[in-house]
């Protein structure tokens, strides 16, 4: 057994952030009301050093709505695993999960912070700081497990407030001490030690920017992200990894260009929702950054399992070719790229990435016939073109060299389209492989097989934007973005189920993703320095599940 097991301590800050917690709040939700002000509290007592902090809050209602999600055999599942997590991390301690820990919690911050000693300069240090509405009950937990259980625990003091060193019989230790109505925990005693000197006044977590945001918020998240200096928590974990090849200082310099990151997930009456905020460099934008238009996505059928859009490729490969002129070992990955086209006469820069100046967009279609129709599904692209001559005479370059290595090359009409397809040098087979053509007078389509290329040459009769679970989702997410995903997860686990390899596919996976109805996301760039990601999982529940069942 592992120290953890042995600790009970470590039981009240392992139950919060294990999956044993998360199998219990599907039920119950956690009692009582810590709320984020309580978390920010947290972020007082944790030195400002910390290089990242995960946070649960206790938000009773949005807890309460996860229980509403799922069968009953996911239930079941979730109920084995709070079984299990009673029985490994409770054994030998004397102590009740649901009588004396979970009742004392409001929500916990666990923070990651550098080394403190030499002891521990091989990996970051961790420290847990709990909130309780009881807790001298907590403490008391302490003398329970004592008594109850194998653990032994001394005492001393540290600038008058008293620290706890928790062992078990086989070894190990963890440090404990109460602060400002709160427990820490940590698996080393100098950050315990840390954190009495910041509750009597040293730079805490709290005094950074973005803490409160992070910390505290004005959403229901239920666990928040805060993680103060990317660059710096890179830097650290680098160093903390003598096998991992040092970055040259030119790409250090640039992921410092990465200030801040907060990230929140929500438990809602609908699904999940995970929104992340950055704040950025300001040149690490493209200048003349836009919102996307969002017009592809009419032209996709509404059976299309997954979609994903964006803006500007053009713009987006000359700002990675500036960037990569501070860093040489990405300056000669582009040459490289760029030498390798040469060899089948394309120039990267003019003749493919010039005219990418508009949306472009991918979709992932159901294909029941010919050679693609064995896969399953076959792929479509959508994108705008700034220059139609520049984007013709690529692939007429493309269309020789594919011509010349004995790829079937043919120009066909499908009703009014013209397309140009590739089929495979298979005698007296004419079914397209690839096929392409205009949808007007600067936009384009690629698509595999037969059937997707002449559904993808007029519009269709119904579009994606009509699939009932496509407008759920996206409803839930911002309409501003430069470019978003969406994943029919109902429509492609069907798929993946009368596929040949429906074997290899998990029953409890499968289980699981049986509630999940969809998911979708959307990225901003609004303001130049804070670049904000949104995804949303729409989960169902068990009356659709077994309405669906019948």
């Amino acid at each position: 057994m592992s120290f953890i097991r042995k600790s009970a301590i470590a039981l009240v800050g392992a139950t919060a952030i294990a999956g044993g917690a998360g199998a219990y709040v599907y039920f119950n939700g956690l009692p009582g009301g810590g709320g984020g002000e309580g978390l920010y509290g947290s972020a007082e007592i944790i030195p400002d050093d910390a290089m990242a902090a995960v946070a649960l809050t206790n938000n009773a209602e949005a807890w309460k709505n996860l229980g509403n999600f799922g069968s009953a055999a996911t239930q079941a599942q979730a109920d084995e695993t709070l079984q299990d997590f009673k029985q490994s991390f409770l054994d030998d301690t004397g102590l009740s999960l649901d009588d004396d820990i979970l009742p004392l919690l409001d929500g916990v911050v666990v923070a990651l912070l550098p080394p403190t000693s030499v002891e521990s300069a091989d990996a970051p240090e961790m420290l847990a700081v709990i909130s309780t509405n009881n807790p001298l009950k907590a403490l008391q937990l302490l003398t329970k497990a004592r008594d109850g259980g194998e653990v032994q625990i001394e005492t001393s003091e540290h600038q008058g407030v008293t620290l706890s060193e928790i062992t078990p019989p086989e070894g190990g230790k963890l440090y404990s001490a109460v602060l400002k109505q709160r427990l820490v925990i940590a698996p080393t005693r100098r950050p315990v030690e840390m954190a009495i000197e910041t509750s009597r006044g040293d730079d805490s977590l709290a005094d950074l920017p973005q803490a409160a945001q992070a910390l505290k918020g004005s959403d229901d998240s239920v666990v928040r992200l805060y993680i103060p200096d990317y660059g710096d928590l890179l830097t650290n974990v680098i160093a903390l990894s003598p096998d991992a090849p040092p970055l040259p200082p030119e790409t250090l310099e640039q992921l410092g260009k990465i200030d801040s990151i907060v990230a929140g997930l929500s438990i809602e009456a609908e699904g999940l929702r995970l929104k992340a905020t950055s704040e950025l460099d300001p040149s690490l934008r493209p200048a003349d950054y836009k919102a996307g238009q969002g017009d592809a996505v009419d032209r996709f059928p509404a059976n299309t399992v997954a979609f994903f859009n964006g803006q500007g490729i053009s713009q987006s490969w000359d700002k990675m070719l500036e960037q990569s002129e501070a860093i040489p070992e990405s300056a000669q990955v582009f040459e490289l790229m760029r030498n390798a086209s040469q060899q089948i006469d394309v120039d990267l820069d003019e003749d493919v990435f010039s005219w990418m100046t508009g949306e472009f967009a991918f979709g992932i279609v159901p294909v029941e016939e010919g050679l693609v129709g064995q896969l399953g599904m076959g792929a479509v692209f959508v994108m705008d073109s700034g220059d139609r001559p520049a984007t013709e005479a690529l692939f007429t370059k493309l269309d020789k060299l594919a011509a010349g290595n004995q790829v079937k090359v043919d120009e066909k009409s499908v009703g009014k389209q013209s397309i140009t397809a590739w089929g495979a040098p298979i005698p007296g087979n004419d079914e397209t492989v690839v096929g392409r053509g205009w949808l007007d007078e600067d936009s384009m389509f690629l698509a595999t097989g037969d059937s997707l290329v002449a559904n993808m040459s007029e519009p269709p009769a119904e579009n994606l934007p009509s699939n009932p679970v496509f407008q759920n989702i996206m409803a839930e997410l911002p309409k501003n973005g430069m470019g978003y995903g969406f994943v029919n997860v109902e429509q492609a686990l069907a798929l993946a189920l009368n596929s040949p390899m429906r074997s290899q596919v998990d029953p409890q996976v499968t289980e699981l993703l049986r509630m999940v109805e969809g998911v979708g996301m959307t990225s901003s760039w609004e303001k130049a320095e804070t670049s904000e990601v949104e995804f949303f999982v729409s989960l169902k529940s068990e009356e659709e599940l077994e309405a669906a069942a019948k």
